[in-house]
């Protein structure tokens, strides 16, 4: 759960970071690079918890 923790964190000075090294790590940074964010994972599954996160308000 750290990704989501990052994510959250990060959104709160207007951005979104995931962290992630699971296999679908690298689809993921190029399809958020595509949608203007910076994605590194930890994980598959974070990686999707993130995706979720960083359409939430949290201002």
């Amino acid at each position: 759960m750290i990704g989501p923790a990052i994510a959250i964190t990060m959104k709160k000075f207007g951005c979104v970071h995931l962290i992630s090294v699971g296999i679908l790590g690298p689809i993921l940074l190029l399809s958020a690079k595509v949608r203007g964010a910076h994605w590194y994972g930890l994980g598959p599954l974070e990686a999707v918890l993130v995706l979720e996160v960083r359409d939430l308000d949290l201002s």
